[in-house]
């Protein structure tokens, strides 16, 4: 990694990556407070506040799960999912596509250094957002009457951010490997929008939800600790962010770059 070079990328893309904290951070907010509401509970499949909270055992875990089924699912996969697209797309397609990568790589920067370091950038911003939304969700909770699963909260936290970083690590990985082809653009934005469809259409076929990450473990069971597999899923999200970044890695440093 190159520390002179991730300095640079936190210079021009925290503007970027404050506006989306900011969105996830007043979507998530006004979710976890009005998660005791009692249309929203109704809407949850509950008869009324008094049932659903006897039904959980607290309002606070009512709260969690609430929260946790209407944010942790789709809405924080797709608002993680435009961030790290548009982030992939300035850090190395248009870069490649614009030239200006070429400023970069006849200093002492070599092209794995780029990579390395452009990656673990991407991964630190998907985290930050992961982070914020557990400590916003973890703080809101914890003013509601009762207790709720913390260990269950972190995990679920946990889960969905290394299944976010698995998709954006393919998409990285496209934008890379085909970087300065008219393939590039579509299949870096292509891939994730396609895994997102496939979940919304897998509501309707269920069979769907097999082939889209995003719906291979159930945010709810996770954070209710009624998944006990949940951890296998995470191993299967990390072994394929290591095979997406090494074949980028690898790919690219052999790629004839018109820069």
């Amino acid at each position: 990694m190159n520390l002179p070079l991730l300095k640079f990328f936190i210079k021009t893309n925290w503007k970027m990556l404050a506006i989306f904290a900011a969105l996830i951070s007043f979507y998530l907010g006004t979710i976890v407070v009005m998660a005791t509401d009692p249309m929203m509970v109704e809407a949850m499949g509950f008869l009324n506040m008094e049932s659903a909270v006897e039904a959980v055992g607290s309002e606070a875990l009512l709260a969690m799960n609430i929260t946790v089924a209407v944010m942790q699912g789709m809405i924080m996969f797709v608002f993680v999912m435009v961030f790290y697209v548009l982030l992939a797309n300035k850090l190395l397609y248009k870069s490649i596509d614009t030239t200006s990568m070429s400023s970069f790589l006849s200093s002492p920067i070599s092209r794995r250094q780029y990579i390395i370091t452009s990656f673990i950038f991407m991964a630190k911003c998907i985290f930050a957002l992961y982070l914020l939304a557990f400590i916003i969700t973890a703080g809101c909770l914890a003013t509601y009457q009762g207790s709720f699963d913390l260990l269950g909260l972190v995990s679920v936290h946990l889960t969905t951010f290394l299944c976010s970083l698995a998709v954006a690590s393919i998409s990285f990985a496209c934008s890379a490997i085909f970087a300065g082809t008219r393939a590039g653009l579509p299949l870096l934005a292509g891939i994730p929008i396609f895994f997102a469809a496939v979940m919304m259409l897998a509501a309707y076929v269920p069979v769907f939800e097999y082939f889209t990450p995003f719906m291979w473990v159930d945010a709810m069971k996770v954070a209710n600790r009624a998944f006990d597999l949940w951890w296998l899923f995470n191993l299967i999200y990390v072994t394929i962010v290591a095979a997406a970044f090494a074949a980028t890695l690898y790919i690219f440093k052999r790629k004839q770059l018109s820069i």
